[in-house]
């Protein structure tokens, strides 16, 4: 069994997201709003890889690069479709 699948590297998650965020800003076309929602995919697919017990810490280090969960996504369009109101 691969090992990232059975336990958490703080370290290299930590540099998972560095990459992921690069990825993301180099694809938003300057938007920040696109670019916290392509960098929130990508670690939602990367959290489906590690065990559950382990996403709080997980995400404690991808809200340095502004990661939303799906629900604060979904926020978020639902606020800019209505202009913030």
């Amino acid at each position: 069994m691969d090992q990232e699948v059975t336990s958490f590297n703080a370290a290299r998650w930590n540099e998972l997201c560095v990459q992921l965020a690069a990825q993301a800003s180099r694809n938003c076309g300057s938007a920040h709003d696109r670019y916290q929602r392509l960098f929130s995919e990508l670690v939602d697919e990367r959290l489906r890889a590690i065990p559950e017990v382990h996403h709080t810490a997980a995400l404690e280090v991808a809200y340095r690069w502004d990661y939303l969960n799906p629900e604060g996504r979904e926020k978020a369009l639902q606020e800019f479709d209505t202009g913030g109101r």
